[in-house]
């Protein structure tokens, strides 16, 4: 049977909560020919709200082709490149004939070759024959103007995790190529995604690239009624009850991080018969936790003494992490150390600041975790 809190893909239709205003603001940045900005943290429904706003624009019959790409899995430019047109082709082309002659007219020449046997298979269109040249490159990067001018519809491309660029090797150089071809488009709209919030910031917010290209998106906390709302719903579906205050805290305990309560509702709900106690939530809090342990556990073990000091004194609740109070409270040796442990914190996405320099602990379990199981306070 469906469970009623599922987590394991993006949410969308009769599944999507929240962030109703988020929607209608990308889906008009869309239809206007806006280029968005979306980061957040891992998990926090920044694909699914994506993936929504394509199905409105869909089911409303607006014309246009979405190219999607992902680059957890790429470190090279040479293997983007081959993965951004193998995107845009896969959106776009319908058949062998017409991949044989828009290769030809678009690709021809460049360091991707094509074998008509691949079509057909889920893996990359094109081999890459040695290293790309600028021409190559600007060829390549030019493919949703060029599929938008032919078929006369919008092509969206979206590009997910892209604080990964940052991880390839000259980076910036890889930074200042896209920006120049880029910011000739005329037809194409691009989504810029990304779960490295500190990563994203020091792109687009310190070194200020792509500036004035794409207008950035923050994504509000879901509500708490609608999280809690939700909950009572999902039960109910299931021939189950619990208690609006419990699901509540549940709502606040993961900031209502939706892809958390659903691992959470999903045990509870294997769990339960009939009415949901405090006691069977707790349970299922225990094997969430157990399933994410190893993971905190090793995030944990790539922490100094000085980061776990610092982080506890966020847990605490501090703030001026500079004063002498909370260097001789948590022994973070002087101001300087802690700009540096603070630049380190940041670098392992563990802890998040504001634009009046609040800390905020990025993963809300491993916040509960690190308070309850490794600290104990």
């Amino acid at each position: 049977m469906e469970t009623p809190f599922q987590y394991d893909k993006p949410a969308i239709g009769k599944n999507f909560i929240g962030r109703k205003t988020e929607a209608i603001s990308l889906e008009s940045m869309l239809r206007s020919g806006q280029n968005a900005l979306i980061f957040d943290a891992p998990k926090s429904g920044k694909g699914s709200l994506i993936r929504q706003v394509l199905y409105n624009l869909k089911i409303n019959s607006y014309p246009f082709i979405a190219c999607r790409m992902d680059l957890t899995r790429i470190r090279a430019w040479e293997d983007f490149l081959n993965a951004f047109a193998t995107s845009v082709f896969r959106a776009a082309v319908s058949g062998g004939a017409e991949m044989n002659e828009l290769y030809g007219l678009w690709l021809q020449g460049t360091f991707l070759g094509f074998d008509p046997t691949s079509y057909n298979d889920t893996g990359m269109l094109f081999t890459a024959e040695g290293k790309a040249s600028d021409k190559d490159s600007y060829a390549i990067l030019s493919l949703p103007e060029k599929a938008a001018a032919r078929f006369g519809l919008q092509v969206i491309v979206i590009i997910e995790e892209f604080q990964d660029f940052m991880l390839m090797d000259g980076w910036e150089d890889i930074l200042d190529t896209l920006e120049i071809v880029w910011g000739e488009r005329e037809k194409a709209t691009y989504i810029f995604s990304g779960s490295m919030i500190n990563a994203m910031k020091k792109i687009f917010m310190e070194e200020k690239r792509f500036y004035r290209f794409a207008e950035y998106l923050p994504l509000s906390p879901i509500n708490e009624r609608e999280i809690t709302d939700y909950i009572l719903k999902g039960f109910l579906k299931s021939g189950k009850v619990i208690e609006k205050d419990l699901a509540l805290g549940t709502a606040r305990l993961f900031e209502c991080n939706c892809w958390y309560i659903n691992q959470l509702l999903s045990i509870c709900n294997s769990l339960s018969r009939g009415y949901i106690t405090e006691n069977t939530m707790m349970d299922s809090l225990g094997m969430l936790i157990s399933i994410h342990e190893p993971r905190f556990i090793e995030k944990v073990n790539g922490m100094t003494g000085f980061q776990l000091n610092f982080f506890r004194a966020v847990l605490e609740g501090y703030s001026k992490f500079s004063s002498k109070e909370v260097i001789e409270k948590f022994g973070l040796n002087s101001s300087a150390n802690v700009l540096r442990v603070k630049d380190a914190l940041k670098k392992k996405e563990i802890i998040a600041f504001d634009d009046d320099e609040n800390p905020h602990i990025i993963d809300p379990l491993f916040r509960y975790w690190m308070k309850t199981c490794f600290y104990k306070i």
